[in-house]
């Protein structure tokens, strides 16, 4: 986020599963586009299921060129998208009204005042051009519990005894905390 901000890069890749592309991308003020799963292949896959492949750009129109060539399916990667490469479009509704989903937040924390505002405004101005604007309910209280268990057996899977020596202390009470959930814990998470 920060080299495409200052001109070194005009785009940039990452993996986003809970905000690793659009987090720094709104700390730097640019664009972080983290498309449908599948949408871009992704080999091999984020352990935990949850990441996968999106832009950082300077702008709209550039997140749309660097998706043109990034969509597409990849014998590498199964759950890829099943479009031709280089076929990827925005979406666009043929001048259709579009029924748009708006989530104010989940509370957790609430968002700023100025980008709560902000944010009810977008969802105004789509209303006033003719789209139909449904207010939703967050589908759980707070996602954290849930990103955890998952975070924690991904790392779990991934850290053994041979990691441990030198290992970050950080890391490795996470992955400690994965070898303590149960089976049933990861289905219920996931």
């Amino acid at each position: 986020a920060v080299a495409v901000a200052v001109g070194l890069a005009a785009g940039a890749l990452g993996t986003d599963g809970a905000g690793s592309v659009r987090i720094p991308a709104s700390f730097c003020g640019v664009v972080g586009y983290k498309p449908s799963f599948g949408c871009v292949p992704y080999h091999p896959p984020s352990p935990e299921n949850l990441s996968h492949v999106g832009t950082l750009t300077r702008g709209v129109d550039d997140a749309a060129l660097l998706m043109s060539v990034l969509a597409g399916a990849s014998p590498l990667d199964p759950l890829s998208w099943t479009g031709p490469a280089g076929t990827w479009d925005p979406p666009r509704t043929g001048g259709r009204p579009l029924r748009i989903g708006w989530l104010r937040g989940f509370g957790v924390p609430d968002p700023e005042p100025e980008i709560e505002r902000l944010a009810a405004a977008a969802a105004l101005a789509l209303g006033t051009a003719g789209h139909t604007v449904v207010e939703i309910a967050p589908p759980f209280a707070d996602p954290y519990d849930v990103l955890e268990v998952i975070l924690a057996a991904a790392e779990a899977a991934g850290t053994g005894p041979a990691d441990e020596p030198g290992g970050d202390p950080g890391r490795l009470a996470v992955a400690m905390l994965g070898r303590r959930l149960s089976a049933v814990d990861v289905a219920r998470a996931e």
